[in-house]
């Protein structure tokens, strides 16, 4: 099923939409459910708002009744825009095999800064990400690869480029407009998904998280800290001609899912007249990553208290790695510290336990200090 609708006009900025550019229209969760392309007879522009098929679990649709939310794609800049619609026939809501006309004006810029890949809307609510790490293929992000966050709708609520190698990213997931029909960002409790753009390779590549201190899901005015690892997703080698005295080479890759002894063969199918198969055998042994210790937050500041009061902080402890963490001891260095450790403990994947520590200044002066936790990483 779905709805006709002609745009009689649209304008970004004033200016009329040229050919090339496109007018889309998207319902409440921002998935798009019809889209028309100016042609070289300019406007008016038809186009299909696509219902939801009520016998698929997925919606791909408008459903009865709900807002039509509108967009413009300026192609020439490769930027995109939120519209405001004027009705001179119908209304801005779906019905089945109904009929609209109306005219689009831009509203605001969805896209972010000139360069980037990755488009949102910012909103006065937001979560606080701070990424500790990005990984890919094992190496850490360059320069010019961003990182997005996104709904569990597939919509990016917040992105970051990487200025330098290695380095933390803080990265801002904005929540949703509730003065707004459309869905602009996250809704309170909605889990996080990221992704990241290979700005060398032209592609988009999806990233896991792992939790270091902070919730797992969007809250407005939260902090979350964040180790993030993806890996690009290998295509086959295909056919390939080989001239007289050239070679090739072809990478096999080995990635275990699970600890033990891998057997594998690899084979190659050619023209040669006498051998149109050559094979051999691959064997590899897979084995557990060796523990690894992340304390989060890396410092904290106790600021100024009088002499004989006392301030704490909870620090997590978190194993990255794939072996047992065994943590022998947890201290703290400077007299004025103290952590409530209860004794030794193991930590598998993935796991985290927290400690508090204490800082309670006797007499007036300065107290550097240090969070020590002694352990097999």
């Amino acid at each position: 099923n779905n709805m006709s609708l002609l745009v009689t006009d649209a304008t970004i900025a004033g200016n009329a939409l040229m050919e090339g550019d496109y007018v889309g229209v998207f319902t409440g969760a921002g998935l798009c459910a019809g889209y028309g392309r100016v042609g070289g007879d300019g406007f008016p522009v038809g186009l299909a708002a696509w219902g939801d098929d009520a016998d698929t679990e997925a919606v791909e649709g408008f459903v009865a009744g709900e807002a039509l939310l509108w967009r413009l794609w300026d192609m020439a800049s490769g930027r995109e825009y939120l519209a405001e619609p004027s009705y001179g026939e119908g209304v801005g809501r779906y019905s089945a095999n109904g009929f609209a006309a109306l005219s689009l004006r831009s509203l605001r810029r969805l896209s972010p800064a000139e360069g980037e890949h990755f488009g949102y809307v910012q909103t006065g609510d937001n979560h606080s990400l701070l990424v500790e790490e990005a990984f890919l293929d094992g190496s850490s992000l360059q320069a010019g690869d961003e990182v997005g966050v996104f709904t569990p709708g597939g919509l990016c609520a917040g992105a970051v480029i990487v200025e330098a190698e290695g380095g933390r990213l803080g990265l801002p997931a904005f929540g949703d407009d509730v003065e707004t029909e459309g869905v602009d960002g996250f809704r309170a409790g909605e889990g996080f998904g990221f992704r990241y753009w290979d700005v060398s390779a032209g592609l988009e590549i999806a990233a896991e998280a792992t939790y270091l201190e902070g919730p797992e899901v969007w809250t407005a005015n939260g902090f979350t800290q964040v180790l993030l690892s993806g890996r690009t997703p290998r295509e086959p080698v295909g056919q390939v001609t080989l001239q007289g005295g050239e070679a090739v080479d072809v990478l096999f890759y080995f990635n275990p899912g699970r600890v033990g002894d891998y057997a594998g063969r690899y084979e190659v199918e050619s023209d040669d007249p006498y051998r149109p198969v050559v094979g051999g055998g691959l064997v590899g042994v897979g084995v557990m990553t060796a523990p690894e210790l992340v304390i989060a937050p890396s410092s904290h500041d106790y600021g100024t208290l009088l002499a004989g009061e006392e301030s704490s902080q909870a620090f997590t402890l978190t194993n990255i790695g794939m072996s047992d963490l065994v943590v022998e001891e947890v201290y703290a260095e400077g007299g004025a510290y103290g952590v409530d450790f209860g004794g030794s403990f193991t930590l598998a994947e993935g796991e985290s336990r927290q400690f508090v520590v204490t800082f309670h200044p006797a007499a007036a002066g300065d107290y550097p200090g240090r969070l020590v936790a002694v352990s097999n990483d």
